[in-house]
């Protein structure tokens, strides 16, 4: 089968599109964009916009929820790094979470109305919750007696704490130890970075993927590690493949730029889930999503 092809100009879609970032891919059609108006543009200036790029039908929602996070530039480092959005829709778009100033926040869109507070620390929250692929549950990372863990939330609000680790460094873990949630499409478990070392001779951090099964609470290490740049996190969020059976992930490579920038390139790795193989798919590239030509 021939790969499909087809180059999409968004500019002649979006109108106007000044800045635009990619958070996901629905259903085989439509994106998940979030558009803002200028470079410094803060997250209630930011709009959620559901696109079909084949058609052109378009739906948006404006992320004007009470005490939405806006701490300049706190906000820029936080759920997206290409975008200031803080605030994350399940796929049937009755419920979105948003971080506010001091606490997650689960919200009723059908009803303009809280249904749920988490109490946090802001300031480590850098990861968006992630969405189950029918819309009723999101996993988050948030504070526990052992520092930070995984909680499954249900739509009414209920959570389950679902990761009891105590760090890698037997300290507790902290900010950015999980980063880069990806809900498996095909069955309940859960890819995510996890930090498991620091290299003594750069100070750059290590992390490996992870695969967490939600129904046995086991963690699958795929002993992928790899470097980022001065203390940084993972940028790229995996991207499961519609059967679950394999992933495609961004790995860096090369040195640290030694200014500016803290990213390294990356390159897409594909993996294989059943068989325990990587493979490089695509160099200078990075995935974000997975289309079935039927």
């Amino acid at each position: 089968m021939e790969p499909l092809k087809k180059k999409i100009d968004l500019s002649k879609i979006l109108a106007p599109v000044t800045y635009a970032s990619f958070l996901d891919w629905l259903d085989n059609e439509r994106l998940i964009l979030s558009w803002f108006a200028g470079e410094n543009a803060s997250p209630e200036e930011t709009t959620i916009i559901i696109l079909n790029p084949f058609t052109g039908e378009q739906q948006s929602f404006l992320s004007n929820f009470p005490d939405l996070f806006n701490r300049y530039p706190d906000f820029v480092y936080k759920w997206d790094v290409y975008s200031p959005i803080l605030s994350v829709y399940n796929r049937t778009f009755d419920r979105a979470v948003y971080l506010s100033m001091e606490e997650v926040v689960l919200w009723d869109l059908s009803h303009q109305r809280p249904i749920a507070s988490f109490e946090d620390e802001t300031d480590y929250n850098i990861s968006r919750p992630i969405w189950s692929p029918d819309g009723s549950r999101f996993i988050l990372d948030l504070n526990s007696p052992s520092g930070r863990n995984l909680f499954i939330v249900n739509k009414d609000g209920t959570k389950q704490q679902v990761t009891f680790l105590s760090g890698h460094d037997g300290l507790g873990w902290k900010m950015g130890d999980y980063t880069d949630f990806a809900w498996s499409p095909a069955g309940p478990s859960i890819a995510f970075w996890l930090m498991t070392g620091r290299d003594e001779s750069s100070g750059n951090n290590i992390y490996d993927l992870v695969i967490l099964n939600l129904s046995t609470k086991q963690l699958r290490n795929l002993c992928l590690p790899v470097q980022v740049c001065r203390m940084n996190y993972p940028e790229w969020y995996p991207v499961w493949s519609p059967d679950g059976t394999k992933l495609l992930i961004a790995v860096p490579y090369g040195e640290c730029p030694s200014e500016g920038s803290i990213y390294k390139d990356n390159n897409t790795v594909l993996i294989d889930l059943a068989h325990n193989q990587a493979y490089l798919f695509a160099k200078d590239a990075v995935p974000v999503g997975w289309m079935v030509n039927d």
